[in-house]
């Protein structure tokens, strides 16, 4: 559903308007890309520590991480990968509400909702892959 509406939409910083010939009653106001990127955010967040929780259970199984990034995180210190993944999440809403905030960026909105559902079925995939591979451990 919201894949779609974000396809069919246009972002506008004003207020839905009202069913009319010239407005557009499907705009994806800033208030709406608030509303929805937001949990998006969140739930990128919660996909973050169950992607720690479970890398760290495979990796005590005898796994290997896969990214490098986050292997030489782990090499390096304990809360490295922690760290690691706070500044991702921490980068990724400074960029959604600055880009929310900004009345001269017009197309932002669903281009970064559509970001944010791409990462968050990526992070997705990746926690239920952790969890197969820890249970084949």
């Amino acid at each position: 559903m919201i894949l779609m509406e974000l396809a069919t939409s246009t972002y506008t910083t004003r207020p839905p308007a009202a069913p009319t010939a010239g407005g557009d009653p499907d705009a994806l106001t800033a208030a709406r890309v608030r509303a929805i990127g937001w949990p998006l955010v969140a739930t990128l967040a919660a996909l973050n520590i169950l992607d720690l929780l479970t890398t760290h259970f495979v990796l005590g199984a005898g796994g290997v991480e896969g990214n490098p990034l986050m292997a030489a995180a782990y090499n390096s210190h304990t809360l490295a990968p922690l760290a690691v993944k706070a500044l991702f999440v921490g980068v990724i809403a400074l960029w959604f509400r600055s880009a929310t905030r900004h009345p001269d960026a017009p197309t932002t909105g669903p281009t970064i909702l559509k970001f944010l559902t791409f990462s968050v079925v990526t992070y997705t995939a990746v926690v239920i892959w952790n969890a197969y591979a820890y249970t084949t451990f």
